[in-house]
């Protein structure tokens, strides 16, 4: 069925009020759907895959940690869960068979019952390793591979279920990029190792740099040591540039990681370094377009994930292009005058300097975008309210201007059904009657109480019904009830309404009361006497009648005008004349009255009822309805007689319910939502321009709701769930309201709809059905993403280590992130809204400064609050920031400050420690000078008491005295033995003050190789010296043990700082040795020095009472101390174990029991390693 053929008419009648109930129910479901983030989501079974990775190499190499974080972020399906297992085979420090054998059975027994869904290997050995042993280890899994040189086809031509990418460096691209950026270049110097992998690189490195330019020429590294090949590099000339290949080790087996050794290598450079690899880009590497870790990743991932998804493994063709990509380190573009304009356009720059657009561009724009959506939206809602209103404002003077021209007139007029249903009837028919429309509206016409009276009438007026919906003109005379007991004449007549095929879609009833032109023509038949008053009577109905009649000649020319005709057309009877062509307007409607009267005259027979326009004499237009017939003279045609009824007012009425259903289905066409109307067998109607633009379909394209179906639905079981749906809706066994579904459109384009369907429903029954449809693509988009930036900047607040709270203007919580859940063990759901100080009690003193920074909008920063909590005393910075704007209330951040306050502390003791160390060294300097002098007098004492010496003899014989004598007696008196206690005594206390000096001298934190032995023996004599009155110890009573291996290397560290660590531990130990109960017990300390692999270990053992596990896990923590009040600081152990662990890179550890003492084990690295 075409859309001319559908009742329009019937149609608007019948789906008006459903549509307007359809529109104001559909705004405010639009804008629920713009305000709202959370998209509508569909629940689905979740399933476990489970997923092996296999890396070559380990996982501390770049290389690896890119390929991994591309897998972690693209092998992702919604609803599903992955279980990734990873394996680093490390293959670049060991790849002998027996190692890859071995790995073999520990992967076996390893997974022995687990059942993967995919494999994932990384690069050539693990390539090569699960070739050979995929069908033992992992049979029928599918494998994905990355990173493979030197691939080809016939590799796998013979494996089952395997795809990937192949490693394919673009060594053409990057040259001809450097070439290009550097005309002047005649050398390319390129550098790759000699293992298995640099070779295969050389072999294509030489097939795709055949082709260049002849004048450039290719220098191919040797196998040199690590300095050569450096010392090579530093001495190319200017016209060179370095092509950086693969590089992990040099030709006497030293290896460090790729980037390491390649910035390594180049560092010296003096010409442009160009690269091959991502992670060689930057450190004075141009860069290039490299090989990426993470994209190889990300493409393998993403092969994975549709094997994952269904996808025939077979379907999936190994990926050799497509890995690379342009990445340039902008700092070597800055020291070599590339200018960003003249890279590649889709070349990425690392290492460009910190801009806040830069750092946040796609969330600045993203806010944008948002913002600017919603605009979009609000103006569009408003543009459309707006145009909604002034349509509506139209429809309703449109009605009321039908209304008042269709109930003023003077005749009976009405609107039936071509069954002769009743829908409407004018004022002038109900009131005279006392009817009102809702008692005779869907009811038969017939059985209207104007024809109650009368079965006959009745009948008649079906049977005239009958005749009119065939499309036949009907008018007869009829008696009409106008109240009980009084019955009038009418002239009664049934006009059929076509559509444009030609199909009877609506009845027109008129009726006119004639009961006075009866009542005269009764008069004239019965008396002839009364001829003269019938004639008068007559001239009187003539000039009264509100039709006029004529007659004229076979030429068209009046001969008779009745007088009522002044009253119809403005002309009196004198003024009318002349040929009747000459009243006729030019339109459409005149050209059928020569046919029509010329037919009559030719046949002889009446014409049925026509219409005609004519010009008033005001000048305004009248619609007349012509009934004429052949007028005879003698039984021989000499003219034509007729009667003219004034119908412009029922042709006006006409005009504006056309209009108005021409306007409605305007409105209709060009809605702002998809309108689709389906007849009852399901063909389209009406297919407005909304759907044709949001489709791609046109009006032709579609024929019937099948068809649509399966253009919008290609997928048969999707679409059968569609219908399911529809179909008891446009059936009328339920309406079908919010419904949303994916439409696939002419351009291949996916667009996410929402749905009404409703039956459309006449007076016969159902007529067909609407649907009304929404586009709302742009808001599900707008909403993922206004919901993914809520969750980017809900984990932003969540990464922050301080605890950050977000209150009201009463203090009442409204957001706080992850780490105030972690203090106080609540979620924001369950104290959103509930007063600060219940839900954090450590605020509640907090309450009147937030209050007061509220009001004031002005911050408050609160330092170092103390606060207590089970792992002791900590301290924090509060700040309160009020929000700005119209939002009431502040965001208070608590900040801990404990490790801060720690640092500062010991700073400040440091300083004491240096102050008190100053000291030390000038008592030193001052004890050496008289200890200098006691030295060296008891050395001249001896000297003069020597027998052999002349000078000696003469003086004694100038005193009489026999030196025999002397010296005998100073021997029996011991003064030797005096002199000799004296002099040791004396070399001890330097020897002391030279410890002292040593121990206390400020360092230049000389890392030189030293004698670790010498070092803790000098510590030991050192520590001889301490006595502590209070613990009443005395370090010389205390039994030390000494085991010091044999040949011991020297160990590169400060010497003053070993002293210093050492000094603490024999300090420590010596003081808790004093406090055992057991008093018997010989303290004792047992001091090892011996060699482990590539370190020095340094053991220091008491006998002591030892600790217990709660303090020797915070034995290392700063100012932790089990001493009395102002005996200790706590800062010993915790400085030391910050001197060997961050100044010598070592390893410091305790092990101790209750009772059984406390050892302290040093291990300092024999080769220092490089920052």
């Amino acid at each position: 069925m075409r859309e001319s053929d559908f009742d329009v008419a019937a149609f608007l009648y019948a789906a008006r009020n459903t549509l307007n109930s359809l529109i104001l129910r559909f705004i405010p479901f639009v804008i629920f759907l713009t305000l709202s983030c959370p998209a509508a989501s569909i629940a689905v079974e979740h399933s476990q895959y489970q997923v092996l990775l296999i890396n070559s190499y380990s996982q501390g190499m770049t290389w690896v940690e890119d390929i991994q974080r591309a897998v972690d972020e693209t092998l992702v399906i919604e609803g599903d869960d992955i279980a990734l297992q990873i394996e680093n085979m490390d293959s670049k420090r060991y790849h002998t068979s027996a190692y890859f054998e071995s790995l073999a059975r520990h992967y076996a027994e390893k997974y022995r019952d687990t059942q993967f869904d995919l494999i994932l290997a990384t690069d050539n050995n693990a390539y090569d390793f699960l070739l050979q042993r995929k069908d033992e280890l992992f049979p029928g899994v599918p494998m994905v591979f990355s990173g493979v040189n030197d691939f080809n086809d016939t590799q796998i031509s013979d494996v089952a279920k395997i795809t990937g990418v192949a490693e394919q460096f673009d060594a053409g691209g990057t040259i001809e990029f450097a070439l290009k950026t550097f005309p002047k270049t005649r050398q390319i110097y390129i550098i790759n190792d000699y293992l298995k992998t640099g070779r295969a690189w050389v072999r294509e490195l030489e097939r795709q740099l055949s082709e260049i330019d002849p004048t450039v020429e290719l220098i191919y590294s040797e196998n040199l040591s690590l300095a050569e090949q450096k010392k090579r590099i530093a001495g190319l000339p200017e016209t060179a540039l370095v092509l950086l290949g693969v590089y992990y080790s040099d030709r006497d087996g030293y290896q460090s990681t790729y980037e390491k050794i390649g910035a390594e290598l180049v560092a010296e450079s003096q010409v442009p370094v160009f690269c091959l690899l991502e992670f060689n880009v930057g450190q004075h590497v141009i860069g290039g377009n490299v090989i990426s870790g993470y994209y190889q990743g990300q493409m393998m991932a993403a092969l994975g994930k549709k094997i994952l998804q269904g996808e025939p493994v077979e379907s999936l063709a190994v990926v050799s292009q497509g890995a690379n990509q342009f990445i340039f380190d902008f700092n070597a573009l800055t020291k070599w005058g590339i200018g960003l304009s003249e890279l590649p356009e889709e070349a990425i720059v690392i290492n460009e300097p910190w801009t806040f657009y830069n750092a946040y561009r796609s969330q600045i724009w993203l806010a944008v975008v948002f913002v600017l959506l919603l605009l979009a939206i609000i103006l569009t809602l408003y543009f459309s309210i707006r145009k909604r209103i002034k349509i509506e404002s139209e429809l309703r003077d449109s009605k009321q201007r039908f209304e008042s021209i269709f109930n003023q007139t003077f005749q009976f007029i009405g609107l039936l059904t071509p069954e002769g249903v009743v829908l409407d009837a004018n004022q002038t028919a109900l009131k005279r009657s006392n009817i009102d429309l809702g008692e005779i509206k869907d009811r038969h016409f017939a059985d209207a109480p104007w024809f109650s009276h009368s079965p006959q009438e009745q009948a008649k007026l079906r049977e005239a019904i009958r005749t009119a919906a065939s499309g036949e003109f009907v008018r007869l005379q009829m008696t009409h009830q106008i109240e009980p007991g009084r019955l009038i004449d009418v002239d009664f007549s049934l006009k059929p309404v076509f559509d444009a095929k030609g199909e009877v879609t609506l009845l027109i009833p008129e009726g006119r009361d004639i009961s006075e032109l009866k009542e005269a023509q009764s008069a004239l038949e019965q008396s002839s006497n009364l001829l003269k008053r019938l004639v008068a009577d007559q001239q009187f109905l003539l000039n009264n009648i509100n039709d006029f009649i004529y007659r004229h000649d076979l030429t068209g020319k009046f001969e008779y005008v009745s007088p009522s005709i002044k009253q119809i057309t403005g002309y009196t009877v004198e003024e009318w004349g002349g040929h009747y062509a000459d009243y006729l307007t030019a339109s459409p409607l005149n050209e059928r009255v020569k046919k029509y009267t010329d037919e009559a005259l030719r046949t002889g027979v009446q014409h049925v009822p026509y219409e005609i326009e004519i010009t008033h004499k005001n000048g305004n237009l009248l619609r007349l309805e012509i009934s004429e017939r052949p007028y005879k003279k003698a039984d021989e045609i000499v003219g034509m007689i007729g009667v003219a009824r004034d119908v412009t007012d029922r042709a006006k009425a006409e005009e504006v319910v056309q209009d108005l259903n021409s306007f409605q289905q305007t409105i209709l066409e060009n809605a702002d939502v998809w309108l689709a109307v389906y007849d009852v067998q399901g063909d389209i109607v009406i297919w407005n321009r909304t759907a044709q633009r949001v489709s791609g379909y046109t009006r032709e394209e579609v024929q019937s709701r099948q068809h649509i179906m399966k253009l919008l639905y290609p997928e048969a079981t999707y679409r059968q769930q569609i219908m399911d749906q529809v179909l008891p809706a446009a059936d009328g066994k339920q309406p079908l309201d919010n419904f949303h579904s994916k439409i696939v459109c002419k351009d291949g384009m996916t667009r996410s709809m929402v749905w009404n369907t409703r039956a459309l429903f006449g007076t016969e029954g159902r007529r067909g059905s609407v649907t009304i449809g929404l586009d709302i693509t742009e808001q599900e988009k707008a909403s993922k993403e206004a919901m993914s930036l809520r969750k980017y900047l809900q984990n932003v607040i969540d990464s922050m280590p301080s605890i950050l709270v977000a209150v009201d203007q009463e203090c009442r919580v409204v957001q706080w992130n992850s780490a105030a859940e972690s203090v106080t063990g609540k979620s924001l759901e369950a104290v959103r809204g509930h007063a600060l100080e219940k839900v954090f009690p450590r605020f509640a003193v907090e309450i009147a400064t937030i209050l007061e920074a509220i009001k004031t909008e002005n911050p408050s920063i609160g330092s170092r609050r103390m606060n207590s909590s089970e792992s002791g005393i900590c301290y924090e910075d509060i700040s309160i920031y009020p929000l700005a704007g119209d939002t009431r209330g502040a965001v208070i951040r608590v900040d801990d400050v404990t490790e801060r306050v720690r640092i500062e502390e010991m700073m400040i003791q440091s300083e004491k420690m240096l102050s008190v160390g100053g000291l030390a060294a000038g008592m030193a300097h001052e004890i050496n000078n008289p200890l200098a002098g006691v030295l060296q007098n008891m050395q001249v004492m001896k000297n003069r008491f020597d027998l052999s010496l002349p000078r000696n003899q003469i003086e004694a014989a100038s005193c009489n005295l026999s030196l025999d004598d002397l010296n005998e007696y100073l021997i029996r008196r011991g003064i030797f033995k005096m002199m000799e206690s004296i002099t040791r005594s004396g070399l001890r206390a330097a020897k002391i003050v030279e410890n002292m000096l040593s121990f206390s001298r400020k360092s230049a934190l000389d890392y030189a190789p030293q004698d670790l032995v010498r070092l803790v023996d000098n510590t030991i004599e050192l520590a001889a010296n301490d006595y502590d009155l209070k613990k009443k110890f005395d370090f010389r009573k205390i039994n030390i043990v000494r085991d010091y291996q044999e040949n011991l290397p020297g160990i590169p560290c400060e010497s003053g700082q070993i002293q210093q660590v050492i000094l603490n531990l024999l300090k420590n130990g010596a003081q808790a040795m004093a406090l055992q109960v057991d008093k018997n017990s010989t303290p004792q300390f047992d001091i090892r020095i011996h060699r482990l692999s590539d370190t020095v270990q340094i053991d220091v053992q008491d006998n002591g009472p030892g600790m217990s596990d709660a303090v020797l896990k915070r034995v290392f923590e700063p100012f932790f101390t089990t001493k009395e009040v102002g005996v200790g600081t706590g800062l010993g152990l915790s400085v030391s174990y910050f001197i060997i662990t961050e100044n010598h890179k070592g390893v410091m550890q305790v092990e101790s029991n209750p009772g059984k003492g406390a050892c302290f084990s040093i291990q300092l690295p024999i080769h220092r390693p490089v920052d």
